[in-house]
């Protein structure tokens, strides 16, 4: 092969990484949500998860329950916590991944202390 040759497969490589990256980029916060499970939510000595899961209509990038009851009621508390696992649960995962306060964190309107957990 010559130089030309080479250049040319490269170019069009590049490229196709570009475009797998941008719709990463796109597809990402528009479809998924990363939602937070805070050690000890279901009243056992579980680890805690975050799980990747098809975002619904509320829904943030990264989310827990928690978040979710401070948004929409502007207190956070076992009952409501409650009723959105549920309605997580009917959601499909679409992965488990191990818990990350981060994540945790992120889900929590800014003025809000990280408190329910």
């Amino acid at each position: 092969m010559n130089l030309k040759t080479l250049l040319k497969r490269d170019l069009n490589a590049a490229r196709i990484a570009i475009a797998v990256c941008l719709a990463l980029v796109v597809f990402l916060p528009t479809q998924l949500s990363f939602v937070a499970v805070p050690p000890g939510t279901t009243g056992t000595e579980d680890p805690g998860a975050v799980l990747v899961m098809h975002k619904g209509d509320r829904m943030q990038m990264f989310d827990s329950a928690a978040g979710l009851c401070l948004r929409e009621s502007g207190s956070d508390n076992a009952v409501c916590r409650h009723m959105v696992y549920a309605a997580f649960g009917a959601k499909t995962i679409v992965a488990r991944l191990p818990y990350s306060d981060w994540i945790y964190r992120q889900s929590l309107p800014a003025a809000a202390p990280a408190a329910g957990r």
